[in-house]
């Protein structure tokens, strides 16, 4: 998973920079999971890309990807600064 989350952040580092945004990884150690490969990349690439386009136009948007392992599950959190859901 950490792996994965390296190579979509490398992917989508340009749109990022564009955009006036930072992207950070944290995870203390290599998280293995078994799950399609295409399919978790393409969800993820969809949720980040989603950060940048329901941000403000002139906010300088910041998202934070923690992995941490337990005994037997994970936890992967996404969080950003942007806009926030008033209902």
């Amino acid at each position: 998973l950490t792996l994965l989350l390296e190579e979509v952040i490398y992917m989508l580092k340009p749109l990022f920079n564009n955009s006036h945004s930072t992207i950070n990884l944290t995870s203390k150690e290599d998280v293995y999971i078994s799950a399609d490969y295409n399919k978790l990349k393409q969800v993820l690439i969809n949720l980040l890309k989603n950060t940048i386009e329901a941000k403000k136009e002139h906010e300088n948007l910041i998202v934070q990807i923690t992995i941490k392992s337990y005994k037997n599950h994970i936890s992967l959190n996404i969080t950003d600064n942007g806009i926030k859901d008033k209902k």
